[in-house]
């Protein structure tokens, strides 16, 4: 038999009959899919521990039973001797129990249906509730929306704690993963989560999440989980709870996890585990909100602080060429075949052995570094095209990150008030356009010209009726 069938023979609920099943009353088979497989004899034990339940026998005497330790008749007698104080309903108990002793001899004749009947027909009659089985189950928390709000939490909190290991000691640039970043990370993340959260509930018996939410986690016998038991439910909820992250799969698994709960079942890792919790008091939802705003903060911070470059103050030509690769890197540009080598200087990095078609004509400029006591005072490059009848591509790439390097390293510039973030830089939008401005103490100066070409979409293209195509940029940073 099915374990549903079994819930509508023994009317019990999947939950104690799993309860019963850990405490070793009952052994149903598990067949390979996982499934259990119930016998004629679990179920006759099911009814039998019913009836005794019913009549208020504690589990511990029903498990002695089982195992022999203590007969029927005994085990009757004290019930008898316990139900004498009990009022109204405690005499009809002392009767099935008088009846019981008379009628049976021994638990494997117990005709456990025809008392069940009885005390059912007593229970319409008199309208209580004293006979109703009282369920012996670890207590759960069946709220789906809450779990999962607790458990969303504390992977953001996971993750931020992640992402703030890779930008402080690593120095990378977490705001611009790809999708395989994203992928990677996450799994990392989970990877972190079934080392912490073992941990937690062995020192705290909860997580930050769980905690604000007032969700306690615990051993049958109420004390806080050793590590391997932590982390056996780690895994599961990872398995099971979460699908691994993986796309798609994961949201399969929230929904059937959420559908266990309605139906007010034990989740597969939380079998041997008490979940608990203190209160749904409103202050509770105020600190989870207030908790998710400060780990949404926390994380605009972070990337708000990535983006800082790494030297600040006076700049040699080296610590710019290191702010320059590191605009780079946040603003995800950077032409693959060149490379900015430590003294300024453009090296090509294409293969030799590859042949390269370029659909635009462009030109790498070489920087000049205007010096004081190894100080850049300024840097300015200067681009002349003579007669190429091809589109010309812009240096505008060039001229934005020379300024955020420089820029970046000013006083004004704070992780509230960065370069990166202002718009006044429109001039530079096409590359083509010349300017004089002065931003954040450095002076821009920007003399473009050319002849023959027609500008398009941040590209040069040249006119077919005329016959001469020139082109001329002079760029200038000075450091005020």
């Amino acid at each position: 038999m099915k374990i549903r069938e079994i819930e509508i023979r023994t009317g019990m609920d999947r939950t104690n009959i799993r309860f019963y099943e850990r405490e070793g009353l009952i052994s149903p088979l598990r067949q390979d899919n996982g499934y259990r497989e119930f016998s004629e004899e679990d179920l006759e034990t099911l009814l039998r521990i019913k009836l005794l339940r019913s009549i208020h026998v504690p589990l511990d005497q029903i498990r002695g039973l089982m195992e022999g330790e203590i007969s029927l008749t005994d085990l009757l007698d004290n019930q008898i001797h316990v139900l004498e104080d009990e009022k109204e309903d405690v005499n009809y108990a002392q009767e099935i129990c008088r009846l019981m002793k008379n009628e049976e001899s021994s638990v494997l004749h117990l005709d456990a249906k025809k008392y069940l009947d009885q005390l059912d027909e007593k229970s319409c009659l008199s309208k209580t509730d004293y006979f109703s089985v009282k369920k012996d189950k670890l207590p759960q928390v069946y709220s789906p929306v809450r779990r999962l709000l607790a458990r969303i939490l504390d992977l953001s909190i996971y993750g931020f704690l992640l992402d703030s290991v890779l930008v402080f000691i690593f120095n990378m640039i977490t705001s611009n993963r790809n999708a395989v970043e994203n992928l990677l990370f996450t799994g990392v993340v989970i990877l972190f989560m079934l080392l912490m959260e073992p941990l937690l509930l062995m020192k705290f018996g909860t997580t930050p999440g769980k905690a604000l939410l007032g969700l306690i986690v615990r051993n049958p016998e109420g004390m806080r989980l050793s590590y391997a038991e932590g982390f056996r439910r780690t895994f599961g909820v990872i398995r099971y709870g979460m699908g691994f992250q993986i796309p798609i799969y994961n949201i399969i698994r929230h929904y059937k996890s959420a559908k266990i709960l309605e139906e007010k079942e034990t989740l597969p890792w939380d079998e041997e585990i008490a979940y608990t919790m203190k209160d749904e008091k409103v202050y509770r939802n105020a600190l989870f909100i207030g908790a998710v705003i400060v780990v949404i903060a926390s994380n605009v911070f972070l990337i708000d602080l990535e983006m800082l470059p790494p030297n600040r103050g006076e700049l040699t030509i080296e610590e710019f060429v290191e702010n320059y690769k590191h605009y780079e890197k946040v603003l995800e540009v950077g032409k693959d075949d060149y490379e900015l080598n430590r003294f300024g200087e453009w090296i090509s990095t294409r293969n030799d052995q590859v042949f390269y078609v370029d659909i635009a004509h462009f030109e790498k400029p070489l920087f000049r570094f205007e010096l004081s006591d190894k100080i850049i005072k300024s840097v300015s490059f200067d681009v002349t095209i003579r007669n190429k009848k091809m589109p010309l591509a812009s240096n505008r790439e060039e001229m934005i990150l020379t300024y955020y390097a420089l820029a970046g390293a000013q006083k004004e510039t704070t992780v509230f008030s960065q370069p990166i973030h202002e718009f006044s830089l429109q001039n530079l939008e096409n590359g083509f356009t010349g300017f004089s401005e002065t931003h954040r103490g450095v002076e821009l100066d920007v003399e473009v010209s050319y002849e023959g070409y027609e500008e398009m979409a941040g590209v040069l293209f040249p006119v077919d009726e005329e016959t001469l195509q020139n082109y001329s940029l002079a760029f200038s940073a000075a450091v005020h």
